[in-house]
């Protein structure tokens, strides 16, 4: 019986070993997300600022379920994805924050339970790279944004299709055009920037659930 006992406070304390090694791994990762590009980044979008500190939140739980020995959660139904918290002052529009963040939670979570890396630091550094918001007035914020949150799901969608019909990951550029065409911005050179960047996010996240494990709720 002690030895029984025993055994198993060895395999929890090489379960939490385990987890401690992922931790330090990723930890440079989500510290950078605190770091240069941040500023960029939290400026130019609403809606990526909510991802971003979703996929933080979601990857957190994961860690807690991989520590606890549980299996996938339904995101939908955990109390952090459905109380998002207060929205960070002169962050923006608290609807799309949310969004933002709900989706990033997603991602996050299942990445960090699927083994994944913390790779959404890589994925917004490439799409926000060269991005610079420092003279924009609110009618080019407005349609970047509108941008951003279109190209997303666009490019959700695509890198969705792409990872179910085992096609090779793509390289694109995508076209700009409206997921509404009677959106005033649909032609809007600030709109079709925001498409791209956050194309290729969409893409990689759609993508790169399909390989493994499908667990990511689709829009």
């Amino acid at each position: 019986m002690i030895r029984l006992f025993l055994n198993r406070i060895l395999c929890l304390s090489l379960l939490l070993s385990a987890c401690g090694i992922g931790f330090a791994r990723d930890a440079k990762d989500r510290n950078y997300v605190e770091d240069s590009f941040a500023a960029a980044l939290y400026t130019s979008s609403v809606f990526l600022h909510g991802y971003v500190h979703g996929y933080e939140e979601g990857f957190h739980n994961a860690d807690i379920d991989i520590q606890m020995a549980h299996g996938f959660r339904d995101v939908s139904a955990m109390p952090e994805y459905k109380k998002v918290g207060d929205c960070p002052a002169n962050s923006g529009d608290k609807n799309v924050y949310e969004r933002g963040f709900r989706q990033g939670f997603r991602v996050g979570y299942v990445d960090g339970m699927s083994g994944r890396s913390f790779r959404a630091v890589r994925s917004l550094r490439i799409a926000t790279a060269g991005l610079s918001t420092g003279d924009w007035n609110q009618r080019r914020r407005e349609s970047f944004e509108m941008g951003v949150q279109e190209g997303y799901y666009a490019g959700q969608s695509e890198g969705l299709h792409d990872g179910r019909t085992a096609a090779g990951f793509r390289r694109m550029d995508p076209g700009c055009t409206a997921l509404d065409e009677n959106a005033p911005a649909a032609k809007d050179a600030a709109y079709c920037d925001g498409f791209r960047r956050a194309f290729s996010i969409g893409y990689s996240d759609g993508y790169t659930n399909q390989q493994d494990n499908p667990h990511l709720a689709v829009k």
